[in-house]
């Protein structure tokens, strides 16, 4: 399966998609923690009852309530952002596991699903805005929260992909050049 982004773009491109990855997240950050928020907008995010839903917007002041509002909007840049950082990174992780083409084949399947996560994260951005513009009945929590689970499933195991195995072998390659270097 080939990747849709050229090898000589893809450093410019992950660097690029990091360093908004980094703004971005910035720009979203709203304080949203609250009793029944402990974990900010994720816990409308997982909120996955519509009782849920209300008592987590409910919690918040109609200040904070607006800020989640616009960090949900922005977070539509920020979908992209992190999932091409991710993908890439998976890209790269595959080239160093690459005398292995199976687990090198895992890699770029990541790297694509991290896009699957992106429109998984846009869907539930709809229905964290339609929750947060009044309409916490279904199917509103319910959508939100699959598509949360999904996303941060797929998130996460691109990420260990990236530190657990590219990054093993990558610091491995390096211990091994330096020992050699110094015998």
């Amino acid at each position: 399966m080939t990747y849709p982004i050229a090898v000589h773009l893809r450093c410019p491109v992950f660097l690029v998609s990091l360093l908004l990855t980094v703004v971005v997240a910035w720009l979203m950050a709203a304080p949203l923690k609250t009793e029944h928020a402990p974990l900010g907008i994720v816990s409308l995010e997982l909120a996955r009852y519509p009782e849920m839903a209300q008592r987590v917007i409910g919690s918040w002041t109609p200040e904070q309530q607006a800020q989640a509002a616009a960090g949900v909007r922005w977070d539509f840049l920020w979908l992209l952002c992190y999932s091409t950082t991710i993908s890439l990174a998976c890209v790269w992780a595959a080239g160093v596991l690459g005398r292995s083409n199976f687990l090198a084949k895992i890699g770029i399947f990541l790297a694509w699903l991290l896009w699957l996560a992106a429109l998984l994260d846009a869907v539930e951005n709809v229905a964290l805005l339609q929750m947060l513009g009044g309409s916490t009945q279904s199917p509103w929590p319910q959508l939100a929260y699959g598509c949360a689970l999904v996303k941060f499933d797929i998130v996460i195991l691109g990420l260990l992909y990236v530190f657990g195995g590219g990054g093993l072998v990558f610091l491995w390659q390096k211990i091994r050049l330096t020992i050699n270097l110094v015998v």
